[in-house]
């Protein structure tokens, strides 16, 4: 491996790697995702952050909200701004994969979430449908229960979906800034 010091900062590869990982821990529960992200952080001697000793700068990177700092769907839904619907349920299905640990989850479960915040969406399923539609996919449906058209469905969100809701973060973020200055 190239001393530390001597690296050349590659974000394509960055962004590479943080992918594959996401895409390795996706089918784990919370606890088997948590022991796989702290064996990688071991395997590296433990850095989890950026030192000032690291060979790019930090202010050439866009700066994003820190989700551990987000302890609940109301914190995410305020720090994404969502503008519609379709967004509305998307960090609801984000929501319940990554912080409750979900697998998967229903239209309902995602819109009574919503509901408790006072943002409940008209209907869901379209919704899902609606991001299902989306190229590259950022919700998919792995199950549905029942034949008829008020079947219960099962969706999970994809890794162009938690892309999507980093890019809703990173965006609100900005125009913050924007009107702040």
């Amino acid at each position: 491996m190239e001393p530390e010091t001597q690296r050349k900062p590659d974000l394509a590869s960055e962004v590479a790697a943080m992918r594959a990982i996401a895409e390795a821990i996706e089918p784990l529960d919370a606890g088997a995702a948590l022991r796989v992200l702290e064996w990688a952080r071991s395997a590296i001697g433990g850095r989890t952050t950026a030192t000032p000793g690291d060979t790019h700068e930090s202010s050439s990177l866009p700066q994003t909200t820190d989700l551990s700092e987000i302890q609940d769907l109301a914190e995410l839904f305020h720090s994404a701004d969502p503008q519609n619907e379709r967004e509305k349920a998307l960090l609801a299905a984000y929501w319940l994969q990554r912080e409750v640990g979900a697998s998967d989850f229903t239209g309902h479960q995602a819109n009574a979430l919503l509901r408790e915040l006072g943002h409940g969406v008209a209907n869901i399923t379209r919704e899902f449908d609606r991001l299902m539609e989306d190229k590259p996919q950022l919700v998919i449906q792995t199950r549905k229960t029942g034949a008829s058209k008020q079947a219960r469905k099962n969706y999970r969100i994809t890794s162009a979906g938690r892309d999507k809701v980093m890019k809703m973060l990173t965006d609100s973020e900005d125009s913050n800034r924007r009107e702040r200055r």
